[in-house]
Parts: structure tokens; sequence; C-alpha cells
């Protein structure tokens, strides 16, 4: 098995060095990553693409083949901001930074919440062994009822 760390990106996602000490994989995630061997990595990293993939079950179990550890970011659609802005507008709800997008032009294919994600770990049996929630804007760590006070939700998982 190999030291270190798989990040699993898009190609319109790699905006920023990579360090030597990582490794890379350029691929699309929706055909699959079946070239890497099972368990190559002591963590793999899905960040802020959850929400743009199509095959989300079929991704995450390449996630924890590939790595004895899969940690997930993504931004939680269920958050208060956006419930309000969706009841008060009647319009798909847009802000600064993640969600800044016009419905008709989105790479999101999918507007996951945080209950949403802990719902399909439960049932594809993918244990959450820590989670941590934020506010994007105050940059605090969110604890009270975070699917609905977090904009940002960080799974490390495992199966």
């Amino acid at each position: 098995m190999s030291e270190g760390l798989i990040s699993l990106v898009r190609e319109t996602q790699l905006v920023f060095p990579i360090p030597r000490a990582i490794d890379v994989i350029h691929a699309d995630l929706e055909q699959g990553i079946s070239a890497i061997p099972d368990q190559s990595f002591d963590v793999a990293l899905l960040s802020q693409t959850l929400q743009s993939i199509v095959n989300v079950g079929g991704v995450l179990d390449e996630l924890l083949r590939v790595g004895r550890r899969g940690i997930v970011s993504f931004p939680n659609f269920a958050h208060a901001p956006m419930r309000e802005m969706f009841v008060r507008e009647g319009r798909l709800p847009k802000e600064e930074g993640l969600y800044a997008y016009e419905w008709h032009d989105t790479p999101n294919h999918r507007f996951p919440s945080i209950l949403d994600f802990q719902e399909l770990c439960a049932r594809s049996r993918i244990e959450i062994v820590e989670a941590v929630y934020v506010d994007s804007r105050s940059g605090e760590e969110v604890e009270d009822d975070p699917n609905l006070n977090a904009d940002i939700a960080v799974f490390v998982l495992k199966r």
C-alpha cells in the first residue's frame, strides 16, 4: 500500500499547484478508477465534487475501495440561508461562493444536505468516522443543528 493521499479531481477543479508528495489521479470519476488497486492509499479525497456527480454511490464505493479511508466534503444545500431564499424568492437560491451559479448553468446535478448524506452512508454500510460542519462565512465549526446552520460538511469515511 502506498502511504499518503490520493486526491480525485476533475480537470476544471485543478486550479492550484499540487505538492510533489501527493499523488493526484486525473480521471473521469463517473467512468470509475478501476486501474487503481484496492486499498492503494491511506486516504482518498473527494473535495467539493459530490454535488456534481451523477452516480454518487458508485463513486463513494470506488473512493473507499482505493483508500483505507475517504474524506468527502460538499456544500450543504439545506442550510438556513438557502431555505430562506427559496421560500422568500421562490427561485433556486444563489449567493456568492459555492452557490453562485444560475440554475441553467450550474455544474451541480445533486443538491445534497447533511442529513441526505448521512442516510446514504447508513444505507450503503459506510461508517462515518468523523464529521466536521462549518459556517464558511465565520470560519467556525457548527455544532448546533449543522443541517440548518452549516454550509460546508466534511466527512471521514471507512467501510
